[in-house]
C-alpha cells in the first residue's frame, strides 16, 4: 500500500492525497477528474488519474492534503 501523490501545479511541489492504495489497484481507476485541497498553494486543483502516482514510502517532503472532494468521498486527515 502507498500513498496517492499530486504535484501542485502553482508551486510545482508534491503533496499527499490522503487516500491509500496498492499499485495493481490504481493501474485499473478509470482516467476521471477529482478535486484535492492542496496544502502549499491553498487552491483546490482538479486532477486526472494519470497525474497521480503511488508513493510507497513517506516522504518527508510531501504533505497531505485537507480533503479530497470527488465522487466517491471526502477524506480528511482526522479521520
Amino acid at each position: 500500500m502507498g500513498m496517492l501523490m499530486l504535484k501542485c501545479r502553482t508551486t510545482g511541489r508534491e503533496f499527499s492525497t490522503g487516500i491509500y492504495t496498492d499499485e495493481e489497484t490504481f493501474r485499473k481507476l478509470p482516467d476521471t477528474v477529482t478535486k484535492a485541497a492542496c496544502p502549499h498553494c491553498g487552491q483546490l486543483h482538479g486532477w486526472w488519474t494519470r497525474e497521480a502516482r503511488v508513493s510507497e514510502g513517506n516522504d518527508p517532503n510531501s504533505t497531505s492534503a485537507a480533503s479530497v472532494v470527488g465522487s466517491h468521498r471526502i477524506h480528511s486527515n482526522n479521520d
